[in-house]
């Protein structure tokens, strides 16, 4: 069984605590046939809310109740092989023979020998990453398509009133894979490694604060983590944030590196070490140079870090 995450249409439904269906009738069958097996479908998946909608709808309305004292969100499953159901299935032997456009050996399905018989049926995942809930979100609005596409899909928002210096969790993405070619509009990032700490960020009128106390809580919670799977990020939409936009020039900035390193005593001795550790980064003067920026106070502190602050 595989893991119906929100990029599913039923995946999505889930988080909204809403009952989801995807009905697949093969594309390479007679159209009719397709038609007629979607009305059967919708028939069939009718039937259930209506003899139990009572007790969908006290169980949907418990569920939400939950959420909104819910203290820790899951993030991320992973099939639990330790439990199954055993279903009948029916099939048809899986035979070879010579394709008539290859030549090649190419499975078919004999129809000759259909067979019948009790399977495992995995349909169960553990939870393997879960998040703490925080008091609420905070995203500046320079964001704001972001926050857009959030209260598209029920989040709610309010907005900072006064500028103000917050105390806050934030995120920076250090490493991370893309796609090669585009799927469904985007080039996908996946492997996400984050590391987090708390800094004070200076945040203006307008800015847009998030309490986690509604009924869009898993959506929101899932949607906007950095290292969950298929959300906002991996999508592409926060990637301004990946392009390093201040640099130095490098003569005017040897004279400021070095009156770095004779304030900093631990920087210097950490880039006498880095020296003595690995040759091609001591024959390397702009590397050397750029280490030091990057532990500079002049280094773009924006750079990678996810503009989505925690406040705890």
């Amino acid at each position: 069984m595989v893991l119906e995450t929100p990029r599913f249409a039923s995946g999505y439904a889930a988080l909204f605590n809403t009952l989801g269906f995807v009905c697949e009738t093969h594309m390479l069958k007679p159209f009719k046939d397709r038609v007629e097996a979607t009305i059967r479908f919708i028939e069939s998946v009718s039937e259930f809310p209506s003899a139990h909608a009572t007790k969908i709808v006290s169980l949907r309305k418990q569920v939400f109740a939950q959420s909104l004292t819910q203290v820790k969100f899951p993030l991320k499953w992973e099939l639990d092989s330790t439990g199954y159901d055993v279903v009948p299935f029916s099939g048809y032997k899986a035979k070879y023979k010579p394709s008539e456009v290859s030549g090649l050996p190419r499975l078919y399905y004999d129809k000759n020998e259909p067979w019948q018989r009790e399977i495992k049926f995995f349909n169960n995942y553990k939870v393997v990453m879960e998040v703490q809930k925080p008091i609420a979100y905070i995203i500046p609005q320079a964001w704001k398509k972001i926050v857009s596409l959030l209260e598209l899909n029920g989040v709610k928002t309010e907005k900072i009133k006064h500028d103000t210096a917050i105390n806050v969790v934030a995120y920076t993405i250090e490493d991370f894979k893309t796609t090669n070619n585009a799927y469904e509009g985007h080039y996908m990032h996946s492997n996400i490694k984050t590391m987090k700490k708390r800094v004070d960020i200076n945040f203006f009128e307008g800015d847009y604060l998030i309490y986690l106390n509604q009924d869009a809580n898993r959506f929101f919670n899932r949607d906007i983590r950095a290292s969950c799977t298929r959300q906002l990020f991996c999508l592409g939409i926060f990637d301004a944030i990946l392009q390093q936009k201040e640099w130095y020039s490098d003569y005017v900035f040897e004279d400021m590196a070095a009156q770095i390193l004779k304030e900093n005593a631990s920087l210097k001795e950490e880039l006498k070490q880095k020296q003595i550790a690995d040759t091609s980064f001591a024959k390397n003067a702009w590397v050397q140079l750029y280490f030091v920026y990057k532990n500079s106070p002049y280094f773009e502190s924006s750079y990678r870090r996810y503009p989505v602050y925690r406040l705890e």
